[in-house]
């Protein structure tokens, strides 16, 4: 089955929102700490690029990373101060 790359455009949303929506777009499972990510927010139009080229532009958006395995992503961030 291939996938049809999309676009996504976030304005100010919560990073959960984002990695939400990719992780319902491509039917992957993302895990993450909620509490690192509570004040995070980006402003990303993620262009129709792979599922990884999208996490790569969030992961360089927060100093962010990011590891595959074989049933999951884990998504690692610093968390982010709140303004």
């Amino acid at each position: 089955m291939q996938i049809t790359p999309q676009s996504f455009v976030f304005d100010d949303r919560p990073v959960t929102e984002v990695l939400s929506a990719l992780e319902e777009a491509y039917g992957v499972d993302i895990q993450y700490d909620p509490a690192q990510l509570a004040n995070c927010t980006v402003t990303l139009n993620l262009s129709d690029e792979s599922l990884y080229h999208k996490l790569n532009v969030l992961c360089k958006t927060m100093g962010a990373s990011y590891k595959k395995s074989e049933t999951h992503i884990l998504f690692r961030s610093p968390g982010c101060v709140v303004r």
